[in-house]
């Protein structure tokens, strides 16, 4: 027999990629994620704080236990706060007065990638996990022997709801106890090994038996082995529900791959993780990690680090109302997938949860790169997890072979009144002599101050455990706001923090919001050599009535050293649902340029998530969720620099020396430079800058320079000012000339002045223009 479940109601789908600016790669990247595998096979993993793990493996918007009777899972969503499982245990086989069962004797089990067996004695009841859902088989494999109606009797085992009904050939639906249809188990057939077919019929009592009967008459012609094929699947959920968020990206460049990955929500008490790499060609996409079961895992956060490349797959698990970090730890090279887990074990009564983890970039030097920094919010609560009012935030290093430094404490609550909660770490460090800092953030409030209001701290840490004494604080501004939910990105010295601002007329009160009237930045330069050095803060959005901004994870463009990538949603916008939203921010934390990610209907809700920087393609990667009444969607998307357009010489020159240019041509970026070669060794440079060449070129004979050329007006309209340096002893020069963000794209003309004694009546001489396209 062939009972089919499959869940046609909670699809997640991964959404294709289209880039700010189309690429040619854009259709390989979706053809990628449409083609990726849609089964977790079948699978255990170590238990838990004294908890088995179980056999689990899942379909595209499903999950299926196998411990025990078979119980089928859906993905509802956080609308639902717990699970609605339907669990089927088969109680009798029986052909007119013979049971073909063992009464009493539990089957045995055997099991492939995508199948489970329960072989009861001559009956074999098979699953077997499909994208769509899954497929029970039960077959007869011989006549056996006494006339009679076929009848399978399960025992159901559920929350869900189903009246009465007798046998008929018709579908079973069962409901939510609001009536949302869940469930259908369905109109049923049976087939020989001929071809034969047969509709059967399904039968309900109306609380735990189910029944499919195969008339006996049909069944004394059939040529064996007989299946029978009833079809369990789900019908859409119309209640709002949440199924897909926390999405995190990494780049592996060794491997040239992206490891990607999300939570799934059953319910809101049971979330579930899965990873997977995409190679940078997008040829495919693999699976190689989950972490199912009924354990709730709210969070998941990805990093990379080492020579060859080691991923770590960091998030938090809650079992028996007690939290506790976890990881995967898994070599980039390897395509296999595995589910084994790292347990991270807390002192009793406390509760470690809201993990973050940062890689480092690779190094020439194999060794100096071998670290990833785990932090995490700590709570003391008891026996029972929960956000308490003294958090603190803790670290410990974790090597790329798997040892793990002794934990440290960065900011301590419980002892002195304050609250410390939601850290986040730079996802790629980069090593420097001396050793590898990352930069903690986290939102801090002092419980004994009144009126007081969160606000966003940070300290650098080093790769060997070090904690620098000096405390980088957001730009105060009193008690006008909160600042909450900080993300950072950057590495040697030059990080952004981004964070959430909540106006204090909104929360005139210690908050436990996390979403923004207001999305800020603000850039830091800090290295543990001495103190941090604060910019001015930048609104990105805002500001609004109330909290809708959400902010997601950043990344730095470590190529340009000016550039960061902030992935951001909002909870609704004029004429919608919101939208999800990725922003570009040059050197000084302000916006470049904004792309929608999705800017989903009325009926769905965006998630925020996360990106990463590719340095071979110069781009970054951006993962975001979208989440409907009938389904959730994971997207993942490129963003690319515009190209700038070629560098222009122009004019005559009257000099050996020459001018040129150093740099992206990227607005936003701090250093940019205007080059000098080949001129007269430390001698006075002048360099002329203009929105337009001099049109038509000055003659400079008529002040004592025959031959030479101003090409670049050095006065009234057109010209943006002069800037004076020397050469050094080789000849060469430079001007550096950051390229604020609030410029619109222009094109940009130099040109050199030299003095070169001798050369002519003044002593001066001048190089050809130069002519930079500068995009956004």
């Amino acid at each position: 027999m062939n009972p089919r479940l499959r869940l046609l109601s909670a699809s997640l789908g991964l959404a294709s990629l289209l880039a700010a600016q189309e690429h040619a790669s854009d259709a390989a990247l979706a053809r990628a994620l449409a083609a990726r595998p849609r089964v977790i096979p079948v699978h255990a993993a170590n238990s838990d704080s004294g908890v088995e793990y179980g056999l689990w493996a899942a379909g595209e918007s499903y999950k299926v236990a196998f411990s025990g009777d078979m119980t089928f899972v859906p993905y509802l969503g956080a609308a639902y706060p717990q699970n609605l499982p339907w669990s089927f245990r088969t109680e009798s086989v029986r052909v007119g007065s013979r049971e073909l069962l063992v009464m009493g004797r539990e089957p045995s089990q055997a099991r492939e990638a995508t199948r489970v067996e329960y072989r009861h004695g001559p009956i074999t009841e098979a699953y077997d996990v499909l994208s769509e859902g899954l497929e029970q088989t039960f077959v007869l494999p011989v006549a056996p022997g006494v006339p009679g109606d076929l009848v399978v009797t399960g025992r159901v085992t559920t929350l869900l709801r189903c009246a009465k009904r007798g046998d008929a050939h018709a579908a079973l639906e069962f409901s939510d106890k609001a009536g949302a249809r869940i469930l259908s188990y369905g109109a049923a057939t049976v087939v020989d090994a001929a071809g034969r077919r047969s509709p059967i019929t399904t039968g309900w009592d109306g609380a735990h038996e189910l029944r499919l009967t195969v008339p006996g008459d049909w069944l004394a012609a059939a040529t064996y082995p007989v299946t029978i094929d009833p079809l369990l699947g789900t019908i859409s959920v119309s209640s709002p529900s949440a199924r897909c968020f926390s999405a995190d990206v990494a780049r592996d460049d060794a491997h040239d791959q992206f490891v990607w990955a999300f939570v799934l929500e059953a319910s809101a008490a049971d979330r579930d993780v899965i990873a997977y790499t995409i190679p940078s060609d997008f040829t495919t996409t693999r699976l190689v990690f989950d972490d199912l079961n009924t354990w709730d895992s709210p969070q998941v956060q990805v990093a990379v680090a080492g020579s060859p490349s080691t991923h770590l797959i960091a998030f938090n698990r809650v079992i028996n109302d007690v939290s506790g970090v976890r990881f995967h730890r898994r070599i980039g090279a390897s395509t296999a997938y595995s589910t084994q887990v790292t347990i991270q074990n807390a002192p009793s009564g406390a509760h470690d949860w809201r993990v973050d983890v940062g890689g480092q970039r690779p190094y020439p030097a194999p060794g100096n790169d071998d670290t990833f920094l785990l932090v995490w919010q700590r709570d003391y609560a008891g026996l029972t997890f929960a956000n308490t009012n003294t958090s603190s935030i803790w670290g410990r290093t974790i090597g790329t072979n798997g040892s793990a430094s002794v934990e440290f404490v960065l900011a301590i609550g419980i002892t002195v009144s304050r609250d410390f909660e939601l850290p986040s770490v730079n996802q790629e460090a980069r090593w420097v002599p001396g050793g590898t800092e990352w930069l903690v953030a986290y939102q801090r409030f002092n419980n004994n101050f009144s009126p007081a209001v969160w606000t966003v701290e940070g300290r650098l840490v080093d790769d060997a455990t070090n904690v620098a004494a000096n405390t980088w604080s957001a730009t105060r501004n009193g008690s006008a706001s909160h600042r909450v939910a900080p993300q950072v990105a950057g590495s040697i010295g030059r990080y952004l923090v981004a964070f959430n601002d909540i106006a204090y007329s909104f929360a005139p009160v210690k908050t436990g919001i996390t979403s923004g009237t207001s999305l800020k930045t603000e850039r830091v330069d800090w290295s543990s050599s001495g103190a941090p050095t604060n910019h001015d803060e930048t609104t990105l959005f805002g500001a609004y009535a109330e909290p809708r901004m959400l902010l997601g994870g950043i990344a730095y463009d470590y190529v340009s050293r000016s550039h960061w990538c902030v992935v951001s949603a909002s909870s609704r916008n004029l004429g919608g649902a919101g939208r999800s939203i990725v922003n570009r921010v040059g050197f000084n934390g302000a916006t470049t340029e904004t792309a929608t990610l999705e800017s989903p209907a009325a009926s769905q809700q965006c998630e925020v998530g996360a990106c990463c920087f590719d340095d071979d393609l110069l781009e970054f990667a951006c993962t975001w969720s979208i989440n409907t009444s009938m389904a959730g969607r994971v997207g993942l998307r490129r963003l690319y620099y515009q190209a700038p357009g070629a560098l222009r010489h122009f004019g005559n020159s009257c000099t050996s020396a020459s001018i040129g240019w150093s740099g992206a041509q990227q607005i936003g970026g701090a250093f940019d430079a205007c080059t000098l070669r080949s001129a007269p060794a430390n001698t006075l440079a002048i360099l002329v800058l203009g929105y337009a060449a001099q049109n038509p070129p000055l003659d400079l004979t008529f002040i004592g320079m025959p031959s030479c050329w101003l090409n670049v007006p050095s006065a009234g309209a057109g010209n943006l000012g002069t800037i004076g340096t020397s050469s050094d002893s080789g000849g060469g020069a430079g001007v550096t000339l950051p390229l604020p963000e609030n410029l619109s794209p222009f094109e940009l003309s130099l040109q050199w002045i030299v003095a070169t004694p001798g050369a002519n009546a003044l002593g001066l001489v001048t190089t050809q223009g130069l002519a930079v396209p500068l995009v956004r």
